[in-house]
């Protein structure tokens, strides 16, 4: 799983590869203005940049089953709080 760190550095890195900020925007149909407010870390990631990145958010509550976010069973058993009611959503890589 990432956290927001991580996936900033995978846009950077992105980004980069597009030529810049403007082309990868211009790409993946971004708004300019907020990537660069999101690798300023200025903002989190959005839904938006997260799936122009080929990740999903996954939501894990109880430590014994993890769920994508379109509510398929993720089959990588992920351990998190043992609290129920502490919910936590991360963005991963889909495969392929």
């Amino acid at each position: 799983m990432f956290d927001d760190k991580d996936v900033v550095r995978l846009l950077r890195s992105e980004v980069e590869q597009a030529g810049g900020q403007s082309a990868w925007a211009r790409r993946e149909r971004i708004d300019r203005a907020l990537l660069n407010r999101v690798l300023c870390s200025h903002k989190p990631p959005t839904a938006k940049i997260i799936r122009a990145l080929k990740l999903c958010n996954v939501y894990a509550s109880d430590g014994h089953n993890v769920y994508a976010s379109d509510g398929s069973e993720d089959r990588r058993k992920e351990r998190v709080d043992s609290d129920p009611s502490t919910k936590r959503s991360a963005p991963v890589a889909l495969e392929s």
